[in-house]
């Protein structure tokens, strides 16, 4: 696989850290559709932010570090903790609510795949978490995730 040379300083959803903290977030475009993405960053007061998501995406966040708390439009927080994997589906034009706390540190890397791309990957008839069949067949209409234990081989 080649990556592409063309970096995308800000894929949907994401936002630097200017202002809110210190550290990096950095994606590249590995194909027309997927997007690697990585973050390092501290944040230098605790935050509520609202993050519009335009677009329909397929998040696979690998949490390495730092503990942050994420909700759409409605409904409550899920907490996102270090050595964990969050499944985030995001349908079209929603609105992310993500809390940090003071001096919290984020490293992170994170798969993000369109609707289009993520339906090559994926069939609803595959065994999947709910919120993966859920955003296949188009029946979201807010975030929807599942968090698992990131394997430790």
């Amino acid at each position: 696989m080649i990556l592409s040379e063309t970096l995308c300083s800000r894929p949907a959803g994401t936002l630097p850290p200017q202002g809110r903290g210190r550290g990096f977030r950095h994606a590249v475009a590995l194909r027309p559709g997927l997007t690697l993405a990585r973050a390092d960053v501290t944040y230098n007061r605790a935050n509520e932010l609202t993050l519009e998501c335009p677009g329909t995406f397929l998040r696979l966040h690998f949490r390495l570090n730092g503990e942050t708390a994420i909700a759409g439009t409605s409904g409550d927080y899920t907490t996102v903790s270090a050595g964990s994997i969050l499944i985030l589906a995001q349908p079209a034009d929603c609105k992310k609510r993500e809390r940090v706390d003071f001096d919290a540190r984020e490293r992170s890397v994170t798969l993000i795949c369109n609707a289009d791309y993520a339906a090559s990957l994926f069939s609803p008839d595959m065994t999947l978490p709910t919120c993966v069949t859920d955003f296949l067949r188009s029946e979201l209409s807010d975030l929807s995730s599942e968090s698992l234990p990131m394997p430790m081989k």
